[in-house]
């Protein structure tokens, strides 16, 4: 398992001056917002209609009944949800409204069962005036394909500790970019994107911002204008402590060149600090936002959640906070539709041993979420929650919970009226510091991976919903201390169009398993 050096590009640094503003009680909330902006005319999609199946690599018509707004409608862009609604990915932007569009379905892994088309009409300064999206569910056939595990590579930078990480086409080319934090001292302050060289072989390494007086929490990448390209969000904290406030910063990609640097970055001024985050629709409106977990407004407060909606010209909107939950600032974030009601719902840890879930409820007032419902997920007499991650695990479209609590595995799965059942518990013989629900070997089952501290093991699910015990690969280590939480997420890191496994952030190393096809 080799172990090997990263390269740093010839790229100029570039600097990120980060100024902060002082703290006081008449500051926070001084950005005001903007007057509502009225409301989008409805779009009716005709087609795809609800129930109906497509096949990927063939041509089909989508079409839409756009409403009377005439020469006001200057570009109409439509993007696509493979996951209810939870996620979108920029599909086309045609000029004026012509109303149909010849779609030649891309590939997707396996059959996708949720998938929903989304039509937005914007004027001539880039605002939404109509907006419409498919009236229920249509379903993609894919590429079903058996997977399993192969190589492991395990990469550092000298002089740096790698942090937390996110993937996505960072640079327009086609192709999975690894954006990951770094540290080289006590702060983490660095962000890097790792590219594949031509061969194939060596992550080439650009560093493409450091961030001043501000200690990084987390990283996440995703549209967040609405541009089709993939930007950058990171939520940090002053290290100049409470007097200080914190913020969200995006990094969005230049739609001409594709770079990512300093010269695009917007800062979000709010919360005194700002931990985990997730990108999701959080606002209903097929654009992704940002939430994030954050510390308490007053002194004795149980914490919030910090939400940031895209707004209706494209770059993220002001600050909002969700107050009505307790929040472990140190804890994380995840987004899934728990109610199968194609919302994106948010799930936080609220505490040592308790998550709670935060249903989107499109009639509720700003930020547009319901009541919490808590949940303990571990007992008083077993170790606290060190991490879980949300995910359909028996395919009946409603998000479950995987949660990981010393050497166990709890899995809850969401019951169709709500609430969860009784956990199954799994026995693990290891200690997981990081868990993710990901379908690992191809066969349209979402699988259980942790990272633990020699490496990962991947629990397969059976076609019963049961799991098989768990298959390990050793990850190589560096000796040099941690720098908060990793990451664990899928991604096809070398473009082979197999999904990868990628492990940052503990111990300063990155890594990736990298996945193979199967006979």
């Amino acid at each position: 398992m080799p172990r090997r050096a990263c390269r740093l590009g010839p790229k100029v640094l570039l600097f990120l001056a980060v100024w902060l503003v002082p703290y006081s009680a008449g500051t926070r909330g001084a950005l005001v917002p903007a007057a509502a902006a009225a409301t989008p005319a409805p779009v009716t999609v005709t087609a795809p209609a609800a129930g109906a199946v497509l096949q990927w690599g063939k041509t089909y018509r989508v079409a839409w009944r756009n409403p009377n707004l005439g020469t006001s409608v200057r570009k109409t862009r439509l993007s696509i949800s493979l996951d209810g609604g939870l996620h979108w990915q920029f599909l086309a932007t045609l000029d004026r409204n012509p109303g149909s569009y010849s779609w030649r379905v891309h590939e997707v892994p396996g059959v996708m069962r949720r998938c929903l088309l989304n039509v937005a009409l914007l004027n001539w300064r880039g605002e939404t005036i109509g907006r419409g999206r498919t009236g229920g569910f249509f379903t993609i056939r894919g590429v079903v394909s058996r997977y399993g595990i192969g190589a492991v590579e395990s990469w550092y930078l000298p002089g740096y500790t790698w942090g937390k990480a996110a993937a996505g086409d960072l640079d327009g080319d086609g192709r999975s970019e690894i954006a990951v934090l770094s540290s080289s001292g006590s702060s983490c302050n660095f962000a890097h994107v790792l590219r594949r060289s031509s061969d194939g072989k060596l992550p080439f390494v650009s560093t493409i911002a450091t961030f001043g007086l501000l200690d990084l929490k987390d990283i996440a990448a995703g549209d967040l204008n609405g541009d089709g390209r993939a930007d950058l969000a990171f939520s940090s904290v002053s290290t100049l402590g409470g007097a200080m406030l914190g913020r969200l910063l995006a990094l969005y990609q230049d739609p001409a060149s594709g770079a990512i640097g300093a010269t695009s970055a917007q800062k979000i001024y709010g919360s005194d600090k700002v931990g985990d985050i997730v990108i999701g629709d959080f606002g209903g409106t097929s654009g992704m936002d940002v939430a994030g977990l954050a510390e308490p407004a007053t002194a004795g407060n149980p914490g919030a959640v910090a939400i940031f909606l895209q707004s209706s010209t494209g770059p993220l909107d002001y600050e909002r906070r969700y107050d009505a939950v307790s929040v472990d600032l140190d804890g994380e974030i995840h987004a899934g539709d728990v109610n199968a009601d194609g919302g994106a719902d948010l799930v936080v840890q609220s505490g040592e041993r308790e998550l709670s879930v935060i249903p989107r409820a499109s009639s509720a007032l700003p930020p547009g979420f319901g009541a919490a419902e808590p949940l303990t997920v571990v007992p008083a007499t077993d170790p606290p929650i060190s991490s879980y991650a949300v995910g359909d695990l028996d395919n009946d479209g409603r998000a479950d919970l995987v949660v990981a609590s010393g050497s166990t595995l709890r899995v809850f799965i969401r019951a169709s009226g709500g609430g969860f059942r009784s956990p199954m518990v799994i026995p693990l013989g290891l200690t997981p510091r990081k868990v993710a629900a990901i379908d690992q070997d191809g066969d349209l089952l979402t699988d259980i991976v942790v990272d633990y501290s020699q490496g990962i093991a991947v629990l397969r699910q059976t076609c019963s919903h049961t799991f098989l015990p768990p298959i390990v690969r050793l990850v190589p280590c560096q000796s040099v201390g941690p720098i908060g939480r990793g990451s664990l997420f899928q991604s096809d890191v070398n473009g082979d169009g197999i999904p990868d496994i990628v492990v940052s952030g503990y111990n300063g190393r990155l890594s990736f398993i990298f996945g193979t096809k199967l006979p």
